[in-house]
Parts: structure tokens; C-alpha cells; sequence
């Protein structure tokens, strides 16, 4: 299930799904730190399935 936006501008988060985060402050720091990993760490279909940095170096190279 994907969160999204209800009637009032509020972000609508299935159920279930709430007891992920502590508080406003604990969800920021676990989102940025999978969204970091997401981008960062994880290989890419696009990039010949290498991650991001290993992909510049081998281009660099």
C-alpha cells in the first residue's frame, strides 16, 4: 500500500503502518536513511546492476 494525501492535506497512512516510526523526528532520520541507502548503496538495472559509486569509478577508469 502506498501513503497518500486525504481530503485535509494530511499524509493517510494505511494501518499497520504507523507503528514503523516513534515519532515525526524518528520517521525523518529512518526515511532519509533508507532513501540514502536506496539511492546510494543498492545496484541499479540502468547502471549494468552496480551501485551508483562503483558505477562512476568503472566509468572514470
Amino acid at each position: 500500500m502506498v501513503a497518500s494525501l486525504g481530503i485535509e492535506g494530511f499524509i493517510a497512512v494505511p494501518q499497520g503502518f504507523a507503528h514503523w516510526f516513534e515519532s515525526l523526528p524518528d520517521a525523518k532520520l529512518k526515511i532519509e536513511a533508507w532513501r540514502d541507502d536506496y539511492n546510494k548503496s543498492r545496484p541499479h538495472r540502468a547502471l549494468n546492476n552496480l551501485p551508483p559509486s562503483l558505477f562512476v569509478a568503472s566509468i572514470e577508469n
